[in-house]
């Protein structure tokens, strides 16, 4: 199964950016990677932790992702 077409970012509209191995400092203060969706304009962002499903592949990860992305909408300011 294929991913869904990832949308533009919902509060500037410009194109975002995937990295399915951004690392990061978690809480515990250890390294982890994530999968994560971007945009480097307005820097909204939506990630997840690889560690935080181990039975899940990077694509599954990647596909639940680029749908909850695609819902987001704007904060009313």
């Amino acid at each position: 199964m294929s991913a869904p077409k990832l949308l533009d970012c919902p509060f500037c509209g410009e194109p975002p950016e995937v990295d399915t191995q951004r690392g990061f400092i978690g809480y515990n203060h250890e390294p982890g990677i994530a999968v994560a969706i971007y945009c480097v304009k307005c820097n909204g962002e939506m990630s997840f932790c690889k560690d935080d499903a181990p039975d899940q592949s990077t694509e599954d990860i990647l596909a639940m992702l680029v749908e909850n992305w695609n819902k987001r909408t704007p904060t009313k300011s």
